[in-house]
């Protein structure tokens, strides 16, 4: 009778959790929702018993991890392997753009050389090559530019790639981070349970230890007493070492029982903290799966500080033209800086080339000529001995009647100006 009850008080149970249907237009019928957030609905879980709770625990860990955190971290590294690999692309193009305005910053220095070398030599360059030099000077100088405003561009973008690269990474840390926490959550129960099973197992393993070695001294001293009961002459010997030979084996028996009983113990733990083992593994591994995850090496390409040009704006003066005094004419003015720069030399070394190349027209006496002139220096500048020379020539003129004109004359020292530059 008390069975009937019971069957039928679960039978309504039973009927109360099939949904009600109720009819709606055109015959068709709702079923009745079950709220989950109900409290009897949440009590149902807490009456499961433990196995089953860890499994459904399991599985409901297991399924966010496979499919929302797994998800996220992918999707984040493929993310971040794209501006990896963006990056390492850029830093790339922009040690190759150092190279390249390595290697026009020293042509143009090579240009700047050549140029001075030029003017050493040879003097003055004519205007039609000066412009020319300075057309290829600005066209470097174009080009180095706009290298350095590309490489300015380029890094520009691979901050942003490193900078997104961090954000990313960051995020992964984050969501493994997560995972990691919740997983040492799970996993602590079982190691602190693993704990505690190898502590009872170590304390069996000392008693069982105990136990033999107390067995081994018995059967030790039990050996001894038997051999002495069998030599004994007197019957009150025998009769006692019999009860103490009987106490002793009746010790052994009771050693042997608690060893196996231990032992039993023993193999019971051993196979439980086996079970456990195998369920922390569970967590174990999932720990060093997104463990490793946070442990992937991302490359951040390195780049340089930004160096702020300073802008030159300072104005430069209006030029305007104005007559010039005989004193300022530019043809001499030029003429006399170009003299100037010519190397001093000494004035019988002078006279002797020129004798060498125009002595036929006009030959020079060097002992008349430096005593006639007072020549007090060893060496003076060029410019200052053609002065010396024309000077002389009209003398010359005078004395001789023979004319070499000006014409000719400024001719034949510019020449030997032009030969001696080469020797100098």
């Amino acid at each position: 009778m008390v069975n009937e009850n019971l069957n039928l008080e679960r039978i309504k149970e039973d009927e109360k959790l099939i949904p009600e249907k109720t009819p709606k237009e055109g015959g068709k019928f709702e079923e009745q929702k079950i709220d989950f957030e109900a409290e009897e609905n949440k009590n149902l879980f807490q009456e499961l018993g433990d196995d089953t709770k860890n499994f459904v625990d399991k599985l409901y860990e297991g399924a966010k991890m496979n499919l929302i955190d797994k998800p996220k971290i992918m999707f984040n590294s493929v993310l971040l392997n794209w501006h990896e690999k963006k990056s390492i692309n850029l830093s790339s193009k922009i040690s190759s753009n150092i190279e390249e305005v390595a290697s026009w910053e020293k042509l143009i220095n090579m240009h700047g050389d050549r140029l001075k070398s030029f003017q050493e030599k040879f003097g003055e360059i004519p205007s039609d090559v000066q412009v020319k030099a300075i057309e290829e000077k600005r066209s470097i100088e174009t080009r180095i530019e706009k290298l350095k405003n590309e490489k300015d561009r380029l890094q520009s973008k691979l901050e942003f790639n490193n900078n997104k690269k961090v954000i990313y990474e960051n995020t992964r840390k984050e969501i493994v981070g997560d995972v990691l926490d919740r997983v040492e959550t799970k996993l602590n129960p079982y190691e602190r349970r693993i704990d505690n099973l190898q502590n009872k197992k170590e304390k069996f393993d000392t008693e069982i230890q105990e136990f033999s070695r107390r067995k081994f001294d018995f059967e030790k001293q039990l050996q001894i007493l038997k051999e002495d009961r069998e030599t004994s002459p007197f019957k009150f010997e025998r009769l006692a070492l019999k009860k103490v030979i009987k106490e002793i084996k009746s010790e052994l028996e009771e050693s042997d029982k608690h060893i196996q009983s231990r032992t039993k113990e023993r193999l019971k733990i051993e196979g439980k903290i086996i079970h456990v083992d195998k369920k922390a593994n569970y967590w174990r591994d999932s720990h060093n799966e997104f463990a490793r995850v946070s442990q992937r090496e991302v490359v951040y390409p390195k780049t340089e500080e930004k160096i702020k040009e300073i802008p030159d704006l300072k104005r430069e003066p209006i030029t305007f033209y104005k007559e010039f005094s005989p004193e300022e004419r530019p043809e001499e003015k030029k003429e006399s800086e170009l003299k100037s720069r010519v190397e001093k030399i000494n004035p019988q070394n002078y006279i002797k080339e020129w004798n060498k190349y125009f002595g036929s027209e006009f030959t020079i006496d060097p002992n008349s000529f430096l005593k006639e002139l007072g020549f007090p220096k060893k060496e003076v500048n060029i410019g200052e001995m053609e002065e010396f020379l024309k000077i002389y020539s009209q003398r010359y003129e005078k004395r001789t009647h023979r004319r070499l004109s000006s014409k000719n004359m400024a001719k034949r020292l510019k020449t030997l100006r032009f030969y001696l530059s080469k020797k100098l």
